[in-house]
């Protein structure tokens, strides 16, 4: 299901919202810290089964099932609904693009790529990264700066064609760089 208004699907958009209501912005280490599974596959089995309400943040009378109350949940929701996409956002063709791009440090290359991924691709990317920049912007609160946040988000927005470990070895420092890019270009800077 998607926000015919932003591109975005709407459990993304309701998860950044999740964690932004439940103040994510406070949580030292917000998305590196676990959230405990139980709490996480409770709220999951709801999302699969297409009942969203347990993530909508405030607003739901009547309703009596499970609810996030925890930022740390929220995230780790978000950061399985990226890993479990069948193709990443930035799909394996673009790959070797995006790892230029990073080692190159250049903005205006990364942020070239944006054009050539798909229309949903692209505006679930902007979003993600325009919510990572609001978040890095409490970095003395949460330890979390655009390069932090880059380094745990990076794994489930790309993914290398290959399977060499020693590939994905040389390659998680420009995949973390390519992010931190895109997060900076939406204004945090971190």
């Amino acid at each position: 299901m998607f926000d015919y208004n932003s591109g975005v699907p709407v459990i993304l958009s309701l998860l950044t919202s999740a964690v932004t209501k439940l103040r994510g912005d406070q949580v030292e280490g917000m998305f590196r810290v676990a959230a405990l599974k139980d709490d996480v596959d409770w709220i999951r089995d709801e999302i699969k089964g297409g009942d969203y309400r347990s993530v909508m943040v405030g607003g739901l009378e009547g309703y009596d099932g499970p609810v996030v109350k925890d930022p740390i949940v929220a995230g780790d929701l978000l950061k399985s609904w990226l890993r479990a996409l069948k193709t990443p956002l930035f799909p394996t063709d673009l790959y070797d693009r995006c790892v230029n791009a990073g080692r190159s440090g250049n903005s205006v290359q990364a942020l070239g790529i944006l054009p050539d991924l798909e229309p949903a691709n692209r505006a679930c990317v902007e979003h993600l990264c325009g919510f990572l920049a609001v978040l890095s912007r409490s970095a003395k609160k949460t330890k979390m700066t655009a390069s932090n946040l880059a380094l745990v988000f990076a794994p489930n927005l790309l993914k290398s064609p290959s399977d060499d470990p020693k590939v994905f070895a040389m390659h998680a420092e420009s995949e973390k760089r390519f992010i931190t890019l895109l997060i900076e270009a939406q204004g945090g800077g971190t």
